[in-house]
């Protein structure tokens, strides 16, 4: 029984190191508990992790306002997504082992606490780990502290599926690659030195981490047998002075999105590269952002970099599904960017006939007026015709066709009153002769 109990727990042992292998461990810390030093209204301090950067958690008006959380996971820290709706502020790591505590300011990259929106490099005074458990950001003087979203990084490794090649290829997983800001891979070129990551497929990006040593680089990103050229480069930047011979770390962000399966890292100087970790953030199907929040609820899917939604669920439309269909559409649909009715409901309408009584008579309305209320908040930018302008047209060209039936009836009518008048003329003038 013992034995068949132990073959089990091999099993998934087994089963649990291979997916670990497969997947890879994640980039981020996970939120335990958030805590801030007070409430307003229903604004908890959980919003302020909760993977969405839409919502915040806010405290009261008052001075020095507080936020804190506790994570799972115990790791060096070096990078911060941040999103603080608020003045000047300070972030500090908390490493609590249970028997003392330790606190550390963490000062972005340029000492700019002011940014509303960063993905930063945490740069520790006094050659500090970096290491904890706990982050809090403190208001400096009065007001609420609105807090959006907050998201450590620490080093990890991709997924062992998404990497096809590397530079070091002889080493089962690259140097540069394994998680460890320990070991590096250091490049055999003392001239023109460049290091190489090949994934799986393509994929679109706009952020890389970077650990590396001093000196100046360009990263680029490309699509198979691309050159390395000004369109595929995504940024260049550089380490000089007393940190060119450290390890420096870097949260890099393209000038613009990237697509591609590789990305290259070129040294400009005449020096050996030496690089410790590279994580280019992949964010999985339904994420976006630096911290890879989920997509808006109303999108079936949405970009990985800006989260604008590539289809909407139901009767939604706009650039996150913000609006709704307007009500006269056939099924609440209508066209996902523009809102214009894709079909127009068929409306019945009831007149009034001679004898009094009231008749029922079905016609297919298309609301010619909902169209120029369209029309007036659409620019059509070509001179070619849209479906629009052409269903404007055949309104237009049955109004003037009956616009033409009635004047043959008045100009008929006319002609008959003539002849008849002719007629009673040239028999009075007949009887008189």
């Amino acid at each position: 029984m013992l034995t068949f109990k132990l073959y089990y727990l091999w099993i998934i042992y087994f089963y649990v190191t291979f997916l670990n292998g497969l997947l890879g461990s994640s980039p981020s810390f996970v939120c335990k508990e958030a805590q801030q030093s007070s409430t307003n209204g229903s604004f908890n301090a959980n919003i302020g992790c909760d993977e969405d950067i839409n919502t915040f958690s806010l405290t009261n008006d008052r001075i020095n306002q507080s936020w804190s959380v506790e994570l799972e996971n115990t790791d060096i820290i070096k990078y911060f997504f941040v999103i603080v709706g608020t003045a000047e502020y300070q972030m500090y790591v908390v490493h609590s082992n249970g028997i003392q505590s330790s606190k550390h300011m963490c000062i972005p990259e340029g000492s700019n606490r002011k940014s509303y929106q960063q993905l930063m490099t945490c740069e520790y005074p006094n050659v500090v780990t970096g290491k904890g458990n706990r982050i809090i950001i403190r208001q400096i003087g009065n007001g609420p502290l609105k807090l959006f979203e907050v998201k450590p990084f620490g080093f990890s490794r991709l997924s062992k599926t998404m990497i096809l090649n590397h530079t070091d290829f002889l080493e089962p997983i690259s140097k540069a690659l394994d998680g460890d800001i320990v070991t590096y891979y250091n490049s055999n070129e003392d001239d023109q030195a460049s290091w190489f990551l090949k994934l799986d497929k393509n994929y679109l990006m706009k952020w890389i981490l970077v650990s590396i040593r001093g000196g100046n680089y360009d990263v680029y990103v490309k699509d198979g047998g691309q050159t390395t050229n000004p369109s595929t480069l995504c940024r260049n930047f550089s380490f000089t002075g007393p940190n060119y011979l450290k390890r420096n770390n870097k949260a890099l962000e393209c000038y613009r999105e990237m697509t591609g399966d590789t990305i290259v890292i070129k040294r400009r100087d005449d020096t050996s590269m030496r690089i410790f970790e590279v994580y280019p953030i992949i964010c999985p199907e339904n994420h976006y952002g630096p911290d890879c929040a989920k997509c808006k609820a109303e999108c079936i899917s949405c970009s990985p970099i800006t989260g604008v939604c590539y289809q909407c669920h139901g009767p939604f439309y706009g650039d996150f599904c913000q609006h709704t269909c307007p009500a006269n559409c056939l099924n609440s649909m209508c066209d996902q960017g523009t809102g214009i009715c894709e079909n127009w409901k068929t409306e019945m309408v009831t007149h009034q006939s001679a004898s009094g009584e009231d008749t029922t008579i079905t016609q297919e309305m298309d609301v010619i007026q909902d169209w120029k209320k369209q029309i007036t908040t659409h620019n059509i930018a070509s001179d070619e015709e849209t479906y629009i302008t052409k269903g404007i047209d055949v309104r237009q060209d049955v109004g003037s066709n009956s616009g033409d039936q009635t004047r043959s009836i008045i100009l008929l009518s006319v002609l008959v009153v003539l002849a008849v008048f002719l007629v009673f003329t040239v028999v009075f003038f007949f009887k008189k002769g």
